[in-house]
């Protein structure tokens, strides 16, 4: 038997869901396991009924594609963050992240005959990016994207693994830097709509490339137990 569920973005992250799901596994059996929840977020960062997020001026085209899944066991992750070893104490999310934009600049490389520019967004769980963070237990869509970027015809050495770490780890100590204070009441709103408008701009450049990467790492997916 499977058992699927599907929720709003707009009330959910995937820690909310993981938490949800948990929760009822956990009651399913009777168990006292489940995490207590907290129902905080919008004290904190309060919806804005009169928002509507205009969607970028651009349209997504429509065309045949392909899943893979790639298993890495563990010691090819810790081949993997020796080779990014740029940064300090890499984690395996940034490892693999890397890699997988280095082998798409490579492959806009050979279609286009020299590298494009390219943008990684990378979605994080920003409860414990926030200051003062938030409780791991908050329900909500606390989740955020932070950017790397490569350059216009940047070298084959530019693209190596540990320079790309770099540019990853500097992107997640921006957004740290930028607007971990920031989500607080009316000003968390201007962030968001702020961001909403940057999007948008750079949606319309046709030369840059966009590749998108988010984690379900640590989530307790896999313990999930209905009996």
């Amino acid at each position: 038997m499977a058992l699927g569920v599907g929720i709003s973005h707009r009330l959910a992250d995937a820690s909310t869901t993981s938490m949800f799901i948990h929760g009822w596994a956990c009651s399913a059996l009777g168990s006292g396991e489940a995490v207590p929840r907290k129902f905080g977020a919008a004290s904190r960062i309060p919806p804005r009924r009169e928002f509507t997020p205009t969607p970028p001026a651009t349209h997504l085209v429509v065309e045949k594609s392909a899943t893979r899944r790639y298993v890495f066991d563990a010691s090819k992750i810790v081949a993997l963050k020796a080779k990014a070893a740029n940064v300090e104490k890499p984690t395996h999310v940034e490892a693999v992240s890397t890699l997988i934009w280095r082998c798409a600049t490579s492959v806009s490389k050979s279609k286009y005959g020299s590298p494009r520019p390219s943008k990684l967004i990378q979605m994080i769980n920003i409860r414990k990016k926030l200051l003062p963070p938030s409780s791991e237990n908050c329900f909500g869509n606390l989740v955020w994207c932070f950017e790397a970027q490569t350059c216009n015809g940047c070298s084959d050495i530019e693209l190596h693994l540990h320079i790309l770490a770099g540019e990853l780890r500097k992107g997640i100590e921006g957004f740290t830097e930028n607007h971990a204070a920031k989500f607080q009441r009316d000003e968390a709103f201007s962030v968001v709509s702020k961001s909403y408008k940057e999007i948008d701009s750079l949606y319309t450049t046709e030369i840059m490339r966009f590749f998108c990467c988010s984690s379900w790492c640590r989530f307790p997916i896999y313990e999930t137990n209905f009996g």
